[in-house]
């Protein structure tokens, strides 16, 4: 799962954190909304992985079809949470 954080981490930290203070910027100072509108999908995509990673456990890690199915999973739930973090 340690790298499910780092990857959770740099892609929310690159992605939707910027574009949330380059857009709420515009509008005056920022305050903490910013990160949390960043954090709260973060934490929504990592737990959705890992919940997925230790339903399927060890299959998701070893089996070559469930390595598979794990890589879409993740990319849609990415998909849906980095636009989730940004339109929040």
């Amino acid at each position: 799962m340690g790298m499910e954080l780092i990857y959770c981490s740099i892609n929310f930290a690159t992605i939707v954190l910027p574009y949330r203070i380059t857009v709420w910027s515009q509008f005056g100072p920022l305050d903490t909304s910013v990160l949390w509108s960043t954090v709260l999908p973060a934490v929504v995509w990592f737990f959705g992985i890992s919940i997925f990673i230790l339903l399927r456990y060890p299959g998701s890690l070893v089996d070559k079809t469930w390595i598979q199915v794990r890589g879409i999973v993740a990319g849609l739930l990415l998909l849906i949470t980095l636009e989730g973090g940004m339109l929040m």
